[in-house]
């Protein structure tokens, strides 16, 4: 449904070693949270990804909490 990122690289201060943090937010899954990112981690990607893989509803709930980042978060649009 949607893809962001936040960290270093969105607010551009992304420095040697700096790792991209994404967040994809899919509708529903039936994977435990801590498995969903295999089915969605890019293999040939030129700097190291920590993907986190939220359903919609997971997600509306950090929101709901104030979560930093849910705050923080920049959504690529395609």
């Amino acid at each position: 449904m949607r893809i962001g990122i936040f960290g270093s690289y969105a607010s551009q201060r992304e420095g040697v070693g700096s790792d991209l943090d994404v967040v994809i937010i899919v509708k529903r899954s039936n994977e435990p949270f801590e498995r969903r990112g295999a089915f969605f981690y890019p293999l040939d990607f030129p700097v190291p990804v920590d993907l986190l893989v939220y359903t919609e509803e997971e997600w509306k709930k950090l929101e709901e909490e104030g979560l930093r980042i849910t705050k923080e978060i920049r959504w690529l649009t395609f």
